[in-house]
């Protein structure tokens, strides 16, 4: 089963629904940013994660972005890179400064 990288933003006005999503993206992947992930999923967990989000989120206020990067494969990783403050380093970026 292969695993494809995902980068997942959004923007959320409610504090409720907000708590909700994060607390949702949380168990898929990693926090980068207040407001964006990166997830290494199959397929079927791609499915459930977005079910979720439509589930806690409003279309009419709210809005989630989920951008496809490609297969995870070891030569891409740490191609991601950082500058500045980060709250977490997960394995696959690189400090810049």
């Amino acid at each position: 089963m292969k695993l494809r990288r995902y980068l997942v933003c959004y923007d959320v006005g409610d504090p409720k629904r907000l708590r909700s999503l994060a607390k949702c993206l949380e168990s898929f992947g990693d926090r980068i940013q207040y407001s964006v992930f990166i997830c290494d999923l199959p397929l079927v967990e791609l499915n459930r994660m977005k079910y979720l989000i439509t589930k806690i989120t409003n279309n009419q206020e709210d809005s989630v972005i989920v951008i496809n990067l490609g297969v995870c494969r070891p030569e891409l990783e740490e191609k991601i890179l950082l500058m500045g403050k980060l709250a977490i380093r997960p394995n696959y970026v690189s400090r810049v400064y």
